[in-house]
């Protein structure tokens, strides 16, 4: 028998498998099931959480998170994730089999380019300008301020920001020049 405070996860092992009960009075029935200590709901200082075969993420305000698909098939609810495939989590609680995903990775958005796994979130504020060359024609694409570009190595390399500035700037093999009225440039 045994009371699992509010906040936490009554753990225990039932044939080797870990089990989660929520806050309340539990009873075990089975002398094969045993008790483990108790688990924090949300614990701030540890974001992925391996508990048994599970994850369990919490991917808090302003973050990202991302982890690499294990096994084919496209049991995804869209159906179109297979093996290798890096999916994106958003803000929330996640809970991932470990036998399904690997290399789970957090990041805090605290900057206009951060790099997650195989993506590149990169956010274009006004006054600056990015860029990055296509993998598969290799030409190079201008990127515009507003919302966030989601970049995939395998699609973009050599990704950048650069600010503008009057007196000219370089993004990638462009070269930007202002041309005041009444001059010429080449």
């Amino acid at each position: 028998r045994r009371t699992v405070p509010a906040g936490f996860f009554g753990h225990y092992v039932s044939m080797e498998r870990h089990m989660l009960k929520p806050a309340g009075r539990h009873v075990l029935f089975s002398d094969e099931e045993y008790w483990l200590e108790n688990i924090p709901v949300d614990d701030e200082a540890e974001l992925v959480r391996e508990i048994g075969i599970k994850i369990l993420i919490v991917v808090p305000e302003n973050h990202v998170a991302g982890a690499f698909r294990i096994g084919g098939g496209n049991d995804d609810e869209d159906g179109t994730s297979a093996d290798g495939d890096f999916v994106l989590l958003g803000q929330g609680r996640h809970v991932l089999d470990s036998s399904r995903f690997r290399d789970v990775v957090i990041k805090k958005l605290d900057s206009s380019q951060v790099e997650l796994g195989p993506v590149t979130v990169l956010y274009i504020k006004e006054g600056f300008l990015g860029g990055a060359y296509e993998r598969t024609t290799g030409t190079y694409r201008i990127f515009q301020p507003g919302p966030p570009y989601l970049l995939h190595e395998k699609d973009f390399e050599q990704i950048e920001l650069t600010e503008r500035k009057l007196d000219g700037f370089t993004l990638g093999p462009i070269h930007f020049v202002t041309v005041k009225d009444g001059e010429t440039a080449g």
